[in-house]
């Protein structure tokens, strides 16, 4: 109980000199689709559904979203599309 006590303390004077949270860049949406295509979609579906995915998502998914970060694309965007 006492060590937690000082550790309590030293983090809240700053003194423990922690490593800075490093900075990820965002994931973007041509990223994650690749990733979902590439396993779940080959792994577990059909070859033709996976073509008819990979249609939709050049010829209409992608022009939108391609390099927005999956975070920021709201639900009235995935509604408009």
């Amino acid at each position: 109980m006492e060590a937690a006590a000082k550790i309590e303390a030293a983090i809240a004077a700053d003194m423990l000199n922690l490593p800075s949270p490093v900075e990820r860049p965002p994931v973007l949406f041509e990223e994650y689709a690749e990733t979902w295509m590439s396993g779940h979609v080959r792994m577990n579906l059909k070859e033709s559904t996976a073509q008819a995915y990979r249609v939709l998502l050049d010829k209409h998914i992608y022009p939108s979203f391609r390099k927005k970060p999956l975070a920021e694309i709201t639900q009235n965007e995935i509604k408009t599309l």
